[in-house]
């Protein structure tokens, strides 16, 4: 009996000891200060995509950035799309919320009949979905971006990005804004930013 008692000791023992060091390894991944904005390790999940996570900051909300089709490492200019969407993102934020406007402004007819076409909405309830287009600023708390797309290394040309966007009024397609030479080109559904 006392030898099972000691096994069991050390059964215990051992477990606390893997605890408390898997507990340590987690806070050696975190980031050490408010400046680094971007999650220290890359993950390949999927073995053709490599992942970050870092903060958008004019929505106040972290995302996701995917290099697409991508092993092992990132290239040059893929971490320089990286790095200077991180540093100009304030900057470029402008233009996207103009261009998103400009794009829901036209299409919001459309919208509007696709949720009114059965007639079981209040206008209320639309409005919570759906709003009026009255100006770029009042629609950004529609949109949540979720994100970052960058080109494979065989593609990938300094300046272009596409950035995926939740919206509530079309949850199904998303929204996306492509970026050139750091300049939105195109707004539409999500899948224009996926390349």
């Amino acid at each position: 009996m006392a030898i099972i008692s000691h096994t069991m000791v050390r059964l215990l023992i051992f477990s606390f000891i893997a605890f408390i060091s898997a507990c340590n390894l987690d806070k050696k991944n975190k980031p050490t200060s408010n400046q680094q904005q971007t999650k220290l390790t890359m993950t390949d999940t999927t073995n053709s995509e490599i992942k970050l996570t870092t903060k958008f900051n004019s929505f106040d909300t972290k995302v996701e950035v995917i290099f697409t089709d991508t092993q092992d490492s990132i290239n040059e200019i893929q971490k320089k799309n990286f790095d200077n969407f991180v540093s100009n993102q304030d900057l470029l934020t402008t233009e996207i919320i103009q261009k998103i406007f400009d794009f829901y402004n036209s299409s919001y007819a459309d919208y509007k009949s696709g949720w009114t076409m059965t007639g079981q909405i209040s206008n209320e309830e639309l409005e919570k979905h759906l709003p009026k287009p009255t100006t770029p600023e009042n629609l950004k708390r529609f949109i949540t971006p979720a994100i970052i797309h960058i080109q494979n290394k065989k593609d990938c040309t300094e300046g272009t990005i596409g950035i995926e966007f939740d919206c509530t009024w079309d949850i199904e397609n998303g929204l996306g804004v492509l970026i050139k030479d750091w300049k939105v080109i195109k707004v539409s559904v999500a899948e224009i930013s996926y390349f």
